[in-house]
């Protein structure tokens, strides 16, 4: 992981400012109620400032780095994008109890511009489930 990737997902779930101007323009707003992680000035996460409840989104830049920042920040929650024939999928780590023979859980992430993907909702048993479209 990139070090300005660590530093942005510290500050980003600490509800610390943080800036980096340069090649990869990484910045986190805080403010009362949010916590917003933007890339080029888009942001691409959010949450409310006392929830670790976590929404997630390409800003219609579904490239490498947008991949990889939001990758640091879904580490926490043991969630990792990858692609697939142009098509970002969103892998949860932790196994599903409720059907212990499918060791993992995967979505299929919005990458259009404006577009939010829900990929946490409060606690290891609920991850994804709060998503449509859960395969």
């Amino acid at each position: 992981m990139r070090k300005i990737t660590k530093e942005a997902a510290e500050a980003f779930w600490s509800g610390k400012p943080f800036q980096r101007r340069g090649n990869g323009a990484t910045t986190v707003i805080v403010d009362d109620t949010t916590v917003l992680l933007l890339l080029h000035d888009n942001p691409i996460a959010r949450r409310p400032r006392h929830s670790e409840r976590l929404e997630i989104s390409a800003a219609g830049h579904p490239g490498p780095t947008t991949k990889g920042r939001l990758n640091g920040v879904l580490c926490r929650l043991r969630l990792h994008i990858w692609q697939e024939a142009f098509v970002w999928h969103c892998l949860s780590l932790v196994p599903d109890p409720l059907v212990p023979h499918i060791r993992l859980r995967t979505i299929t992430l919005e990458t259009g511009k404006g577009a939010w993907t829900l990929v946490y909702a409060g606690s290891d048993l609920e991850q994804l489930a709060a998503v449509k479209g859960k395969s």
